[in-house]
């Protein structure tokens, strides 16, 4: 009078994350009981029929429960993978040319997939852990090793701002909390801004450091009115306003920085106008740009 009662292997399962994407599954029950494990689902052609009993390799009879189901979406599980259609070499071009080996290859599929990208030369190992595209910027590479950004001379060469000379080293942002490069990692001749407000994530994509850090940065570093011609030209292309870089204000030199900041024009179009500007106010004369 009772309803039969229901086995354990027959009760329907709620999806979980491990089952995103999966096909059919077989599941594999002894006739009288005892443990289960998922086997691969049958192929066409597979003498295996759904309540099939089979001897295992001790003589006991088995009983085969095909469970005919479609694929479990994503959402069903509320899991989703970050970007599956991206393969190794986007990751590293996202990165800018350069990326830690855990930023572009997250499982067994994407290591090897990795270690062939590295063999046939269209990755290169730059250093343990660290990998980059051929032909990838060395000032870029540099950051990466230190774990830094670009900022001062190095970033505005890096964005197209207008520099009077090129910049002969490489200019670096470290955060402060973090312990100085190894010897030999950054070599010599280049230049460590550290700073407090510099946060480092692993899934930062940028390589190069805030505008409104990097600008602060070449105003302590360039001559008086390189770095006004600098940043008269980030002002121009409205790369930044006079409200961020105030905001990045420094601890130190606070009334050289304000005196700076007070002789910046983001009217001028090209660094003779700034110059010119500069030279014109000094001598007296009241200047339209």
């Amino acid at each position: 009078s009772h309803a039969p009662r229901r086995r354990r292997a027959d009760i329907p399962r709620t999806p979980s994350p491990r089952d995103c994407g999966r096909p059919a599954v077989v599941r594999t029950t002894h006739a009288f009981g005892g443990p289960t494990r998922l086997e691969d689902p049958p192929r066409v052609g597979d003498p295996r029929v759904p309540d099939a009993r089979v001897p295992d390799a001790h003589g006991r009879a088995l009983r085969l429960l095909i469970h005919k189901c479609a694929p479990v979406p994503h959402s069903a599980c509320g899991f989703a993978p970050q970007n599956p259609s991206m393969t190794v070499l986007d990751r590293l071009a996202e990165k800018g040319g350069c990326a830690r080996r855990a930023q572009i290859a997250r499982g067994s599929r994407e290591l090897a997939e990795l270690r062939s990208l590295v063999e046939c030369g269209s990755v290169t190992r730059v250093a343990r852990g660290l990998y980059s595209l051929p032909g990838t910027n060395a000032a870029v590479i540099l950051a990466r090793r230190a774990s830094g950004l670009l900022t001062c001379t190095s970033a505005a060469s890096a964005i197209g701002l207008p520099l009077l000379v090129p910049p002969t080293s490489v200019h670096l942002a470290i955060p402060s909390h973090t312990a100085a490069p190894r010897a030999g990692v950054v070599p010599r001749g280049s230049v460590l801004h550290w700073e407090s407000g510099l946060a480092m994530r692993a899934e930062d994509r940028d390589v190069v450091a805030a505008v409104p850090i990097a600008l602060v940065h070449a105003l302590r570093c360039l001559p008086g009115r390189e770095a006004i011609a600098l940043v008269d030209g980030a002002l121009s292309r409205r790369l930044v306003t006079i409200a961020e870089l105030a905001a990045q204000r420094p601890r130190v030199r606070k009334l050289a920085f304000d005196g700076l900041l007070r002789a910046v024009d983001g009217r001028s179009q090209s660094i003779p106008e700034t110059f010119a500007r500069i030279a014109l106010l000094a001598a007296g004369f009241s200047v339209e740009p």
